[in-house]
C-alpha cells in the first residue's frame, strides 16, 4: 500500500518528489510517516497485532470481505500521512478501510479497475496451508476470470 500510494501521488497527482519518509527523510510529500515520531526506540513506535478495520460502503474491498470490519494483524512503523487525505480524495482513489480509533488508511482502491488493493495490514499472517486469506482468494479467483 506505502508504495502505491506514493506512486499515485507521483503520477496521478503531480508530486514528482512524493516518497516515504522510511526512504527519504527530506522529501517534500511525506505520503507515509513514521506514527510516533517522539518515540524513536526500537519497538517504540512499532504498530503491532491485530487492529479492527471499518470497511466502507460500495467498495469493493467490502464486497470482498461481505463484513462491515475486519481485524487483521498489523506489523509496521509508517502511516499515511492524513495531510494529503483532501488531494487522494479525487473520485478514483478511495480509502476503503480505516482504523476509526485514531483515524488511519487501512486499505485503498482505485475505483475504476477490476482488482487494484492495497492493505496496510499483513493478510499473508491470516492465510492458512488449507485456506486463502479472503483478499488473497478474491485476488485469484479474479484473475481465473480474466
Amino acid at each position: 500500500m506505502q508504495l502505491a500510494c506514493v506512486e499515485y501521488a507521483r503520477n496521478v497527482l503531480g508530486m514528482t518528489d512524493a516518497n516515504s519518509s522510511e526512504f527519504n527523510s527530506q522529501t517534500t510529500y511525506p505520503i507515509f510517516k513514521i506514527m510516533n515520531p517522539d518515540d524513536l526506540n526500537y519497538g517504540g513506535s512499532l504498530r503491532l497485532g491485530d487492529y479492527l478495520v471499518s470497511l466502507k460502503d460500495q467498495t469493493l474491498t467490502k464486497a470482498i470481505y461481505q463484513q462491515d470490519s475486519i481485524k487483521r494483524r498489523h506489523r509496521h512503523r509508517y502511516e499515511f500521512n492524513n495531510d494529503y487525505l483532501n488531494q487522494f480524495n479525487d473520485g478514483e482513489f478511495i480509502v476503503s478501510g480505516i482504523y476509526l480509533q485514531e483515524n488511519l488508511v487501512e486499505t485503498i482502491e482505485l475505483k475504476n479497475h477490476p482488482f487494484f488493493i492495497g492493505c496496510q495490514y499483513h493478510p499473508e499472517f491470516s492465510s492458512k496451508i488449507t485456506a486463502a486469506e479472503t483478499l488473497f482468494d478474491s485476488l485469484v479467483k479474479k484473475i481465473k476470470m480474466l
